[in-house]
Formats: C-alpha cells, sequence, structure tokens
C-alpha cells in the first residue's frame, strides 16, 4: 500500500492538466498577421515562448499564393514568432517543427502522465514487463500549426499537408464549421494515416472533445461552440534503439478560429 501513496496523493493534490505542457501556435489578424507560440497546462491559459533557433526545425507559411520559407528572415528570441501583411483574403496558415527534447521522470510520476494522456497500452507494456514503478525516459517533439482565415473567401490552404513526421491535417475547413458540426480531421504519422490515436480540440472557454481515429486515421470533432480552439493528438510508441531513452512521442497541434 506505501508504494501507491505518492501516486494517490499528486492524483488528489494535483489538477489533472499539470501533469502535461502543450505547446501551440496562436494567430490573430488584424491588419496584419501575428503568430504567436504558447506553453501551458491548458489552452485557455499560457505563458508566451520566444523564438529559438536553436529548437526550430522549419517554419513556413502557407497561402493561396504558395509556400514561403520563414526560418531565413526570423531572429532569434523574438516575439511574437511571426508578423506579416497578407496577401489577400484566404486561409493563412504558418507551421513549425521543434527538435526533439528528453524527460525523465520517477516512476510514480511517469505512470501518474500515462493516466492522465490516456496511454494505456505504455501503461500495459509496464506493467507486462515488471516496471511501472521504474523511471519513465521519454523523447519526444511538437508539430504546431495554426490557421487564421481572413475575409470570407474560403481555399484549400487548411488541409496542405507538410510532410511532418506526425501532422493533423483538417478534411473540411476549421475556420467554417458551424457550432454542433464536426471538424473532421486526418492524423498521419511519417505520411500514413494513423490509427486508434486520441485526438481532442479544446476552446478558451474551456470546452473539450474527443474521438479516436478510426482504420483511415480519421476523428470527427463535434464543435459545441464558436470559439478559439485548439486540436491536438499525440502518439507514443517504444523507443527501439535508443539509448537514452525507452519511449518516444510525437505532438501535434492545430489552432484555429471557427466564427460560425
Amino acid at each position: 500500500m506505501r508504494r501507491f501513496l505518492p501516486l494517490l496523493l499528486v492524483l488528489l493534490l494535483l489538477p489533472a492538466a499539470a501533469l502535461a505542457h502543450d505547446y501551440w501556435l496562436e494567430g490573430t489578424a488584424d491588419g496584419a498577421i501575428t503568430v504567436r507560440m504558447w506553453v501551458g497546462d491548458s489552452f485557455h491559459k499560457g505563458e508566451e515562448k520566444a523564438y529559438s533557433k536553436r529548437k526550430a526545425g522549419s517554419l513556413v507559411r502557407v497561402s493561396a499564393a504558395g509556400t514561403v520559407d520563414l526560418k531565413p528572415s526570423v531572429d532569434n528570441g523574438v516575439t511574437p514568432v511571426v508578423t506579416f501583411t497578407p496577401e489577400g483574403d484566404g486561409g493563412h496558415l504558418v507551421a513549425t517543427t521543434r527538435t526533439a527534447s528528453k524527460v525523465s521522470l520517477p516512476g510514480w510520476k511517469f505512470s501518474t502522465y500515462l493516466s492522465h494522456e490516456k496511454f494505456d497500452h505504455v501503461s500495459a507494456a509496464r506493467k507486462a514487463a515488471g516496471t511501472s514503478w521504474d523511471e519513465g525516459r521519454e523523447r519526444y517533439t511538437r508539430y504546431l500549426k495554426t490557421l487564421v482565415q481572413v475575409g470570407t473567401k474560403g481555399d484549400e490552404v487548411y488541409g496542405t499537408v507538410l510532410d511532418h513526421r506526425f501532422e493533423i491535417v483538417p478534411l473540411n475547413d476549421p475556420s467554417f464549421v458551424s457550432a454542433g458540426d464536426p471538424l473532421v480531421i486526418r492524423v498521419l504519422f511519417e505520411g500514413k494515416p494513423q490509427p486508434g490515436v486520441r485526438a481532442v480540440a479544446r476552446s478558451k472557454s474551456k470546452e473539450e472533445v474527443e474521438a479516436i481515429t478510426d482504420a483511415n486515421g480519421v476523428a470527427r470533432l463535434v464543435l459545441p461552440s464558436a470559439d478559439i480552439w485548439n486540436a491536438r493528438a499525440v502518439y507514443i510508441r517504444a523507443c527501439t534503439g535508443c539509448d537514452d531513452a525507452d519511449w518516444e512521442s510525437f505532438w501535434a497541434s492545430y489552432q484555429f478560429a471557427n466564427t460560425r
């Protein structure tokens, strides 16, 4: 019983959201488009992060006019990450990838994190191996997108596939999803549909919906209201051949506002 007390205390004393940090991009339009990067325990409250060349993989913006590589023009340490004047009405997608980071957690804390994120297959694997209370070593990477809609002109920018290793790709335009209707997304890993992934959409007003991707990597997230939303998905697996990690995870987010 004693070995379960730390886990029980954490579950009682900590809010569930405090067990994992999320990163996301958030774009706004007021003449110019401004994109900021945030980190936080919940989507409605976060801390702004400066651009880090050391951690940035790719950084691009996509519109009907084409794709622009932003990395050469963005200085290290700046906030907001990106500011630009849109070429015209339509969708404007800004995306970045972040290089791999590592974390090591005590066994009880790692188990709590796995429970919070509903990584049941990892918990089961650790239990079967007799390592549930061993240190949890994880390597993780992040893939972030934000969509900013200018005007009422629709286009196909929202569904641009950027060949991120792990990626959320909407199959209908997030900006024009009416309240009560589904945002349909496909989750890709290494360019292929990834089944069995939990996808969650969270709003600024603290609403939350989730779904599991089907055999085609597709999930339907029914948005209950018009709001600012962030859809996120996480895929975790054993880190084969890794000396410094037992697990590797991939975190994708897609931020947008639906106005209907």
